[in-house]
């Protein structure tokens, strides 16, 4: 038996289709989106599934809210974070939609190698002795 696949929330399926919309320009940077009753009537479902939807495209930097004035699209609208998954398939057993956690783990250990590098090349003999300080300080406190 193979492993059954969750299908996406009602509000995650909702939170793509507004995303789609601001990418095909129907909403542009700073546009403000419907109330949350057109958008619940206009999809089908309730306004808290609307406003889950509205609160991961916020969380993940497509929307801005205004109390009392209603969502709109940031001035990034494709948003600032990555949603990782857990797996390295996607739904349908083929590669991943997005970045995963293994991803994630190469593209750290590229970046804090090549930090680590040039802050080894850059140290100076007061960074040397401060690391030297901070060193002996945990050492005390074990």
């Amino acid at each position: 038996m193979e492993p059954l696949t969750r299908p996406s929330s009602l509000a995650s399926r909702i939170a793509e289709a507004i995303r789609a919309d601001i990418g095909a320009g129907r909403f542009v940077a700073g546009a403000r989106l419907p109330a949350e009753s057109a958008l619940a009537a206009a999809f089908g479902v309730s306004r808290p599934i609307v406003r889950e939807a509205i609160a991961q495209l916020k969380a993940d930097g497509v929307l801005v809210t205004r109390k009392g004035s209603g969502a709109y699209v940031s001035d990034t609208p494709g948003g600032q974070v990555w949603r990782l998954r857990g797996d390295a398939a996607g739904a349908d057993g083929g590669p991943a939609d997005g970045p995963t956690l293994t991803h994630l783990f190469e593209l750290r250990v590229m970046a804090e190698t090549a930090c680590a590098e040039l802050a080894a090349r850059r140290r100076t003999d007061a960074d040397l002795a401060a690391i030297a300080t901070a060193l002996a300080a945990m050492r005390a406190q074990r």
